[in-house]
């Protein structure tokens, strides 16, 4: 796969050259013809998805990069985290946003100004580079998913003892983070014992396919998981729906 990591390469290092969202927007323009090539190649799902999930990285981390050199240095540490498929690097040109901020306790109340102004123009930079506003608000814009680590602790713990729908739906995003800007130790801090209690879920079981079902309806997908390849807490894999699409933008 020579060809596809010289191409990758290409684009990730013209992202780090860009000056401004809009020559961001213009070398994202690059991305649909980069899984073209990947696909004509030859390449599979995994190539592709590793690809993709490259350029937004970079994408991410340059427009940090822009809006720190705007707004000063952070004041305290944090980690911009994103989930879903980036965060497994399965996505596609046409994927949506998972992505939010982990904060260090340190955090004072006059430090939220700069966070959510950091927050705001990486995605609005990120939708203006194709990869669309969550449907479901999944988002660090969101002050719900812009809190300190304590208080991400606080939800992961809740969401495995108080198994509702909707905590099966947040807990199938973010229970694939990875971190792509900033301080490491914040979520490494907290995923041990989070992997820890993933482990007590029974994958496949009938009753966590149900609730994992209707916590796809209550983020509005009526069709379900299963429509979605959605397996329970296991990893998802690529959707019929997904695959048509993907070779679909590449043609």
């Amino acid at each position: 796969m020579r060809q596809e990591g010289l191409s990758t390469v290409h684009l990730t290092s013209t992202i780090r050259k860009a000056d401004s969202v809009e020559a961001l927007a213009e070398a994202s323009r690059m991305l649909p013809r980069l899984q073209m090539q990947l696909v004509n190649m030859g390449a599979d799902l995994e190539h592709v998805g590793n690809a993709v999930s490259a350029v937004t990285d970079a994408l991410t981390v340059r427009l940090i990069e822009l809006r720190e050199a705007e707004i000063g240095p952070p004041p305290v540490p944090y980690a911009w985290i994103c989930a879903g498929s980036q965060a497994r690097r399965e996505q596609t040109s046409h994927s949506d946003q998972d992505n939010g901020l982990i904060i260090s306790d340190e955090m004072q109340p006059e430090h939220a100004d700069w966070f959510e102004d950091l927050a705001r123009f990486v995605n609005d930079g990120l939708n203006a580079c194709g990869f669309i506003y969550c449907p479901g608000n999944v988002m660090a814009s969101n002050p719900e998913w812009r809190q300190t680590e304590s208080v991400w602790q606080g939800y992961f713990d809740r969401w495995i003892n108080q198994p509702e729908p909707k905590a099966l739906m947040l807990s199938s995003i973010f229970f694939d983070l990875r971190v792509v800007h900033g301080e490491r130790r914040l979520l490494s801090n907290r995923c041990p014992p989070w992997r820890a209690k993933r482990r007590r879920v029974v994958p496949g079981s009938r009753e966590a396919t149900r609730d994992t079902r209707r916590a796809e309806g209550a983020k509005g997908d009526p069709k379900g998981a299963s429509e979605r390849g959605v397996q329970s807490y296991g990893r998802p894999v690529c959707s019929r729906n997904e695959l048509a699409m993907l070779w679909r933008n590449a043609g």
